[in-house]
């Protein structure tokens, strides 16, 4: 028993060294950064081509020194207004799933994000010119949205799609003629 407690507290120790280290790296070019007001926060700060605010970087440089994910870890994120409450409700689902009865389960008597933890801040409002102003030079989580729209547009990705879903192409899909639907029905029996 007292060697694992020796090995724990020096584990401690190196993580605690560890954490220090990274965040002298961070307070030391935290001042040579370039700077943009954000839309949730009211400072970003751009990292690697990406807007962060200073807490996101802060911990973005502590999980990349530090985290390290075990083959059964699961993380789950999203941008705001992208399926949060559903996301949220999945995640309490199945991290809870034997903890409840699905016939009594909290999720049907309460909202999602009133189950679990979330980060809330309320931010001074932002006109619809400074927002858009700020989405046009670039200054969003997760780096300028135009240079995503970019590469998929230079990787033909969105020419790709077109063509996938143009009508010309799914309506002549040999599932969608009716000799070949009718082959299938009687094939499989139904």
């Amino acid at each position: 028993m007292e060697a694992f407690l020796t090995l724990t507290i020096e584990r401690e120790l190196q993580l605690h060294e560890g954490y220090q280290k990274t965040c002298k790296n961070f307070n030391g070019m935290l001042p040579t950064l370039p700077r943009g007001k954000g839309w949730w926060f009211d400072q970003l700060l751009q990292y690697n081509c990406f807007w962060l605010s200073s807490y996101s970087l802060r911990e973005c440089l502590l999980i990349n020194d530090h985290f390290k994910p075990r083959p059964t870890d699961i993380i789950v994120s999203t941008s705001p207004k992208c399926g949060l409450t559903w996301l949220t409700a999945l995640v309490f689902a199945i991290i809870n799933r034997n903890s409840y009865d699905f016939t009594n389960h909290p999720l049907h008597k309460a909202n999602p994000q009133d189950l679990a933890l979330l980060r809330s801040k309320v931010q001074p409002p932002l006109t619809l010119e400074e927002a858009f102003e700020l989405f046009c030079k670039g200054v969003s989580h997760y780096g300028p949205f135009w240079d995503h729209v970019l590469d998929e547009e230079n990787n033909k990705i969105v020419k790709e799609i077109v063509e996938l879903c143009s009508f010309e192409n799914l309506s002549n899909q040999d599932v969608n003629k009716s000799d070949v639907l009718l082959a299938t029905l009687i094939s499989s029996g139904k």
